[in-house]
């Protein structure tokens, strides 16, 4: 395995886990500082891991029945 190689797939590997922190982050700092539409916005961004959390159980779920 070539080192080119082992690079890309460590940054495959972490640019999901990465993006969801960000969006995390962006939604806690929001509803810290902000209020109104700010409220509103950092709660769209803190459901989105939760979402998606719930969609890989059921995806595992769903691939051990078949």
């Amino acid at each position: 395995m070539s080192r080119g190689t082992l690079r890309q797939s460590f940054g495959r590997i972490f640019a999901a886990p990465a993006v969801v922190a960000v969006v995390s982050l962006a939604g806690l700092t929001g509803a810290l500082v902000g209020d109104g539409m700010r409220d509103l916005l950092s709660s769209v961004c803190l459901s989105i891991p939760a979402v998606l959390f719930c969609t890989c159980i059921m995806r595992g779920r769903q691939r051990r029945t078949d």
